[in-house]
């Protein structure tokens, strides 16, 4: 296997025990890298104080992930040269709400407490229902026209 390249070995699900039980995600894998492959950081962002490297439960997976996107969106707000703006829709109609706080800081949104006055705000609009989906799209096709004009 060549480094930074991950692949999946034939016959990966007979030998995966977190499908026999997710607790048994340790056994499959007990401990997470402090970085992801583009060298974000997963212990170090917006899940700091609940985040540990070692794995007991799938949750602390989306945990992981959670802090990586968190420190690439940073990233890629802080290119000024870049002119990024991040929109973001909560759907919480599903069974899991979203973190409207971390779609906030993620989206730079001014109405968060993480917004950061020195990036280009985005926004963030929440879509209680499916038949309200609409309106949040509209919004953000809206501030799109806006900025392009």
């Amino acid at each position: 296997m060549s480094e930074g390249i991950i692949t999946s070995p034939t016959g990966v699900a007979a030998r995966c025990s977190y499908l026999a039980a997710e607790t048994d995600i340790r056994k499959d894998l007990n401990q997470l890298p402090p970085t992801d492959l583009w060298g974000n950081r997963l212990d170090i962002a917006y899940q700091l104080a609940v985040l540990t490297n070692a794995v007991s439960v799938p949750h602390e997976f989306g945990k992981a992930a959670m802090n990586a996107a968190d420190n690439q969106v940073k990233t890629i707000r802080g290119n000024s040269n870049l002119g990024i703006v991040i929109y973001t829709i909560g759907y919480s109609g599903g069974s899991e709400a979203p973190d409207e706080t971390w779609m906030k800081r993620i989206s730079d949104d001014p109405s968060s407490t993480y917004y950061d006055i020195t990036q280009t705000a985005g926004l963030y609009v929440k879509a209680p229902t499916t038949d309200q989906l609409m309106a949040p799209f509209n919004r953000v096709a809206s501030e799109i026209l806006r900025l392009a004009m």
